[in-house]
């Protein structure tokens, strides 16, 4: 699917995500980026990754699987909303940037 059919279903525009998604709009919108899109990750991120020894795979699976629990916090450095997509062992906190990129900001092991 490119990403005018994707808009066209009714899919994200840049202007859409000035405000929060719903947990279940930005699930659906995870996957569809993690399927045909670019996955980004801070820095942060994979220092993140590696203290808790984890890899980019373990990330990913969080993100195709996981669920999302709380309303999406707005960063208060560039106004961009953050999920926090959960399984019972790990966080993953994304930006979605457009309906074809996202960043994942950190992750971290459930203790």
């Amino acid at each position: 699917m490119g990403r005018l059919d994707f808009l066209c279903r009714g899919g994200i525009l840049p202007e859409d995500l000035k405000h929060p998604l719903n947990s279940g709009h930005a699930r659906k919108l995870i996957s569809e980026i993690l399927a045909r899109g670019t996955v980004e990750y801070w820095k942060h991120a994979r220092d993140e990754l590696k203290r808790d020894s984890l890899e980019t795979t373990d990330a990913e699976n969080v993100l195709r699987c996981g669920k999302i629990y709380e309303p999406a916090e707005q960063s208060s450095k560039d106004s961009t909303w953050r999920y926090r997509v959960h399984t019972d062992l790990m966080v993953v906190v994304v930006i979605i940037y457009s309906s074809e990129e996202l960043a994942v900001v950190t992750a971290w092991r459930k203790r």
